[in-house]
């Protein structure tokens, strides 16, 4: 299939104070085939109190808290 054809993904992450496994998620959401313009990943940070929403945002994700 090529990449024009496939439909548009939404990939929304819900997250409080996701520690070392946050940052191993956001490493397999990097390694996604799926083309980066057909697709958004939305990370939803329901009041972290670490790094949680930082970390995301230098990751280049869109974050709402």
């Amino acid at each position: 299939m090529s990449a024009d054809a496939r439909p548009f993904v939404s990939i929304i992450v819900p997250v409080l104070n996701g520690g070392p496994p946050f940052r191993e998620l956001l490493n397999a959401l990097a390694a996604l085939t799926w083309p980066a313009e057909r697709r958004e990943i939305l990370i939803v940070d329901n009041g972290s109190t670490d790094d949680t929403a930082a970390v995301a945002a230098r990751a280049g994700h869109t974050v709402i808290t």
